[in-house]
């Protein structure tokens, strides 16, 4: 897909706007609202009439992000913000007012009817669209400037729609994505280009196999364990043709045959190459892309992960020890083509705002033109169609080179175009929590797949019912 991209110092001179500096204070203690300068008066040249000043907006920012670097960064945008809008005073909390949980606060205040006028969420507008509890923006989007409903990802759009609304903005949208160990595979003799990586379930099963070595009954080096990180597990089904939820018919799909022939695939591989025996497995230590995982201490060269893992400071080549690239997910059996997920963070308008039009201006703002500010930092995937193509993650860039940086930034947004369905239903972390507990049951032989999945589909679909009666 060919995107249409501006460069951020055209969109910054798009937005207009005055000039006037009205910044945040850099160093406000995390968890408490950012003092704001007060907006200067405008001073009548001499012989004119006084002129009126400018009406002031207030509003209200929360972020589920608390950690001071984050929030420090969420400042700069804001102050970006405010040079376009100087008419708008935003004060800023970080991790919400006192503590605790963020999102039982935020519903707290919303009922109460002193919410912020924009959050930050880490869990998905559905739920909290589901529950009434943030404003529809469709009317302000379909005038808006950047945060058209064209210019965002569509699979992560929907991820804010419910019953055909749309309750929030995509921030970011981090896809997965095979990791594999470069150096690794040179000394097997394997080919090392993306473009050679395994296509199939069936490659990646059989390439998985030359890695796996047993001295007796210890398992030296292991090859790759696919069910080792569940929050992957909407690509690996969307990968054999299937999903775990339907939107747009308010269905669980939990026990679609596509799901069961993933499973039964899944113990297969457990059965074949390391014995069946998944709690040995899994006490050998984590299998993920983490720098205390298998992958990063080379018990294995094959491992999964999110876009984010590619920009920590241990994943730096000279740190590693070894060159590393990623791939996309191979294809299923019962599958068409490679798809992928993704973990998105969202910006919403609580209901009730008495400034709803400068509370999207600032949303839309902080995920479009405001985002490569963040990016700039930390690589999270942006959601945003137009995003700047000038701007990579100067992490990313330190740890492999600015080629390989441009070529991994371009991999993991263009991988959006083939995302699947995720972060849709309203009751998402009690469904996802049936499906792991399903899966978990399959894996370690307690149940069928066939068993394991119906009875997760019937408790998912019933609570989904019972949560969409009562509202």
């Amino acid at each position: 897909m060919t995107q249409e991209r501006l460069s951020r110092r055209a969109l910054l001179k798009g937005m207009g706007g005055g000039m006037a500096v009205l910044a945040l204070a850099a160093c406000a203690p995390a968890g408490q609202p950012a003092p704001v300068s007060e907006p200067a008066e405008a001073t009548p040249a001499e012989g004119a009439p006084p002129v009126a000043p400018a009406e002031r907006v207030d509003l209200v920012m929360w972020t589920a992000w608390g950690g001071q670097d984050d929030v420090d960064r969420v400042r700069i945008i804001l102050d970006e913000f405010q040079e376009l809008h100087p008419g708008t005073m935003v004060e800023l909390t970080g991790g919400g007012p006192g503590g605790g949980d963020y999102n039982e606060l935020l519903l707290t205040r919303i009922a109460a009817g002193n919410a912020p006028d924009v959050a930050s969420l880490f869990t998905p507008p559905v739920g909290f669209a589901a529950r009434g509890s943030l404003d529809v923006i469709d009317e302000l989007m379909a005038t808006a400037e950047y945060a058209r409903p064209d210019k965002f990802w569509q699979p992560v759009l929907d991820t804010c729609k419910f019953r055909g609304k749309t309750y929030g903005l995509p921030f970011s949208a981090a896809s997965y994505g095979m990791f594999y160990n470069v150096d690794w595979f040179e000394e097997a003799g394997l080919p090392t280009d993306r473009e050679s990586f395994p296509q199939t379930f069936d490659e990646l099963r059989a390439l998985s196999a030359q890695f796996v070595a047993w001295e007796g009954d210890e398992l030296k080096t292991g090859g790759f364990v696919p069910w080792s990180e569940l929050w992957t597990s909407p690509a690996w089904s969307g990968c054999n043709g299937a999903q775990w939820f339907d939107s747009r018919n308010e269905q669980y799909t939990i026990n679609d045959p596509g799901n069961i022939a993933l499973l039964q695939y899944w113990v297969g591989w457990l059965d074949e190459q390391y014995r069946g025996d998944v709690e040995y497995i899994a006490s050998l230590g984590a299998w993920h892309t983490g720098q205390d995982g298998n992958w990063f201490q080379k018990v294995t060269p094959l491992s999964q992960g999110g876009a984010w893992n590619t920009s920590y400071s241990y994943m730096k080549y000279e740190t590693a020890g070894f060159r590393w690239d990623v791939a996309k997910f191979p294809v299923g059996p019962d599958g068409e083509k490679s798809r992928t997920a993704f973990w998105p963070n969202w910006f919403a308008m609580p209901i009730g705002g008495a400034h709803r039009t400068e509370s999207f201006l600032l949303m839309e703002y902080m995920c479009t033109v405001g985002m490569p500010t963040w990016y700039a930092e930390v690589f999270d995937t942006p959601a945003w169609l137009d995003f700047p193509d000038d701007v990579i993650t100067q992490n990313l860039i330190d740890n492999v080179g600015a080629d390989k940086a441009l070529e991994m930034h371009n991999f993991f947004i263009d991988y959006l175009e083939d995302a699947v369905e995720v972060w849709t239903s309203p009751i998402e972390d009690f469904g996802t929590d049936q499906i792991n507990r399903a899966i978990d049951q399959v894996m370690h032989k307690v149940k069928t797949p066939q068993e394991a999945l119906d009875e997760a589909q019937q408790i998912a679909q019933t609570r989904l019912e019972e949560t969409l009666r009562s509202l």
